[in-house]
């Protein structure tokens, strides 16, 4: 079983290119820097999986965090099911599906999902409703938006590891 699961909306992006911005490659830096807070600061890249969007945007953020974890990049993986931020009822069920699949893989501690709007918030939705935890008060999920599902205890926990939203708190779920 996956360790973590980490759910991160790409960075900013420059308009028209979907490039990432100068401040987005320093969003996803800092949810990087978050994240090794959150975990430790040893992501082994042997036990790591990285899948992301085709869109530009995600690719780079996903890029970002490989290049920082050393990752191999057979580990760094494109995934059609992940769309590019377009909405899209059966992309994002599919989404879903893949993150769900993820909480069986025996072969990673770390499962890092790099994707778009509506996707991380269908995925973060779902996971709240399958582990039966209240739906998360955290308001916008912005860009660089990084969530992580614990499975570590007993009982997973989701919570909000970084936010570029300069009024977002860690706050984490309970049960109701």
């Amino acid at each position: 079983m996956a360790k973590y699961i980490h759910l991160l909306r790409h960075g900013e992006e420059s308009i028209p290119s979907g490039s990432l911005s100068p401040e987005g490659v320093a969003e996803v830096l800092r949810a990087y820097a978050s994240l090794q807070i959150r975990v430790g600061l040893d992501i082994d890249p042997q036990r790591t999986l990285i899948l992301t969007s085709s869109a530009r945007r995600a690719k780079e953020s996903a890029r970002l965090i490989s290049e920082r974890i050393k990752l191999p990049d057979d580990r760094l993986i494109e995934r059609p099911e992940i769309s590019e931020g377009k909405p899209d009822p059966v992309l994002t069920e599919k989404a879903i599906k893949l993150a769900e699949d993820q909480i069986e893989e025996i072969d990673y501690d770390h499962v890092i999902i790099v994707s778009h709007l509506p996707e991380i918030e269908a995925i973060r939705d779902s996971f709240c409703e399958l582990f039966g935890q209240m739906p998360i008060p955290f308001g916008p999920i912005l860009t660089a938006s990084l969530y992580t599902i614990d499975f570590v205890d007993a009982s997973p926990n989701i919570d909000l590891v970084f936010s570029t939203d300069k009024k977002s708190e860690k706050k984490e779920l309970v049960a109701p």
